[in-house]
């Protein structure tokens, strides 16, 4: 006879491996129809010649990284949840590996919107400081969370977590930090600068500060949806759901 925690726990298992396995072909299914879908606007943004070079290069690289390692994520994945008893030791460097390529697709996008910020606040000298020091402190403690949570990681067959670390939580809340920071700085500066120009408003003004709070939210909201339910005490669905 099967016990309630263990006839729950193989539940667990299997629907975890079912959202890992459903969120990565969905999520590389809309990356590719999206890549479609702007590749013209993609295209003539490189033949322009006028434009920041480096922010093409850092828009590019997220674009193509992104698509690549979601193929990666798929063939992976495929592979694990088809494979029993996978050692721990391959489960963790796939775990890492995941997670440093979270890490490179979030870096670009923070650099982009600091730069905007540097440029929103005049290329203060400053601010430049401030704003490199928020990024190298945020990826120094995420670097450093992330090497223990691989080394504190346990799993289930095909690499299901059963066992995720607080550490993980603890990323997420570096990475909400540092977003809360450049969206308060973002409104500050909106505040400030429509105050200078008696409250008219400014379109280049509005739409920085628009995507700014648009990508800040969103980024906020997809990891409070990652983290809540580790808090809770269902960290396997919640962490499957995360590396998928």
């Amino acid at each position: 006879m099967i016990e309630p925690y263990e006839e729950r726990n193989s539940f667990n298992v299997f629907w975890s491996t079912f959202v890992v396995r459903a969120g990565s072909y969905a999520a590389l299914a809309c990356l590719v129809w999206e890549w479609f879908l702007t590749l013209k606007y993609e295209v003539s943004i490189w033949q322009k010649s006028k434009g920041i070079l480096y922010v093409k290069c850092l828009y590019s690289v997220s674009r193509y990284l992104g698509i690549a390692a979601q193929i990666i994520n798929s063939v992976v994945v495929t592979h694990t949840h088809t494979s029993h008893d996978l050692p721990r030791s391959f489960c963790q460097a796939w775990q890492g590996v995941q997670l440093a390529l979270g890490f490179c697709l979030l870096l670009p996008l923070e650099i982009i919107l600091v730069t905007r910020l540097y440029a929103l606040y005049d290329k203060s000298i400053r601010m430049s400081y401030f704003l490199v020091a928020v990024l190298f402190i945020e990826y120094i403690m995420v670097i450093t969370c992330g090497i223990v949570s691989v080394r504190r990681a346990e799993f289930y067959n095909s690499c299901i977590p059963s066992k995720v670390p607080l550490t993980v939580m603890l990323i997420g809340a570096v990475e909400m930090g540092t977003q809360c920071i450049l969206w308060g700085l973002t409104l500050y500066r909106h505040v400030t600068l429509r105050q200078g120009y008696g409250w008219q408003k400014v379109p280049l003004l509005s739409m920085v500060t628009r995507d700014g709070s648009w990508v800040s939210g969103v980024v906020i909201l997809m990891l409070l949806r990652r983290d809540y339910p580790c808090k809770s005490g269902d960290c396997v669905i919640s962490h499957s759901r995360r590396l998928s």
